[in-house]
């Protein structure tokens, strides 16, 4: 093979891999995931509560102030495709738009690509009066 040959064989190569590692890394790539699950209990109680009897139509998390919505009466949802890093998180149990219940603001990490557990696979736990 010519010098010009390999010149454009490894230019090529070069492309290809370039364009194959794109979607491997780099503060664009969107590729981690956050899953989780709820439950509601009643405050004095601590009795199990549907998101009927509550009554809750909608969870949201938000991560670092982008808000993912859920059916309450789905009791566990997954994100959008979001990038790795380190997130401002909080939950919140709605009906018809008001807060019912919400937890504390937490920090998360979001090490890499996969789909990653909001609370360690435990629920959040909404307390409710």
């Amino acid at each position: 093979m010519t010098t010009n040959g390999k010149t454009r064989l490894l230019a090529l190569l070069g492309a290809v891999l370039s364009v194959g590692l794109a979607g491997c890394g780099g503060g664009s790539n969107h590729c981690a995931q956050v899953q989780l699950s709820w439950a509601i209990n009643e405050n004095a109680t601590n009795i199990p509560l549907t998101c009927e009897e509550t009554p809750a139509d909608t969870v949201v998390l938000s991560l670092s102030g982008v808000e993912y919505s859920f059916p309450c009466n789905a009791y566990a949802g997954i994100t959008a495709r979001v990038a790795p890093g380190t997130y401002s998180a909080r939950v919140g149990l709605f009906d018809q738009g008001a807060s019912v219940s919400e937890t504390s603001t937490m920090s998360i990490t979001l090490p890499g690509c996969g789909m990653f557990d909001l609370n360690n696979n435990s629920p959040v736990i909404f307390v409710v009066n």
